[in-house]
């Protein structure tokens, strides 16, 4: 058998699996990529209702709690790690600091939730109330998707011999968020 056939044939091999590889990083990119929209999506929802319904009243809220003034924070800071985090949304500086943010409304609202009603009522609206568990619930299915495409792209991309073309076409590690 000839040496330049086999070479050949090698080559084609490597070149059809390095073709392969990298399509296959390229696809799992996209799909974080459109998870991260999706949760983008969901989390824009979830500051517009907060800012339709109560944050240009904030300021007048003199008795509010403490515990929504630290929400409305959280919500400022979720909405600017997202405009961050919108240009380069697998990258982990610009995505850092949304999970925090996530993760701190979280927190308030549910210190908010469980405060005992005053003689007003509940400080928070039952039909807010409502519309924002419906839309929190959206945000983690939205959260799960999107780690877990991040994971399966990191996984990905850290497996050899990928991990030899992820180096060669900057492929860069994702953050959960």
């Amino acid at each position: 058998m000839d040496n330049s056939f086999v070479a050949w044939f090698f080559g084609a091999v490597v070149l059809s699996w390095a073709m392969g590889a990298y399509n296959r990083l390229v696809r799992l990119r996209a799909k974080g990529l459109l998870a991260f929209s999706d949760l983008e999506q969901i989390l824009g929802q979830q500051m517009t209702l907060i800012s339709t319904n109560f944050l240009e009243d904030a300021l007048v809220i003199d008795d509010a709690p403490e515990d929504w003034h630290h929400l409305l924070a959280s919500v400022r800071a979720v909405s600017t790690a997202l405009k961050i985090a919108h240009a380069q949304p697998l990258n982990k500086a610009a995505t850092s600091g949304l999970k925090d943010g996530i993760e701190g409304i979280g927190l308030y609202w549910r210190q908010l939730v469980d405060l005992p009603p005053d003689l007003a009522g509940s400080f928070l609206p039952p039909s807010f109330q409502l519309q924002w568990e419906q839309l929190a619930f959206q945000v983690d299915r939205a959260r799960t998707e999107f780690n877990q495409s991040v994971v399966n792209y990191n996984v990905a991309k850290d497996q050899f011999p990928a991990n030899l073309l992820a180096k060669i076409f900057g492929f860069k590690s994702a953050q959960p968020v």
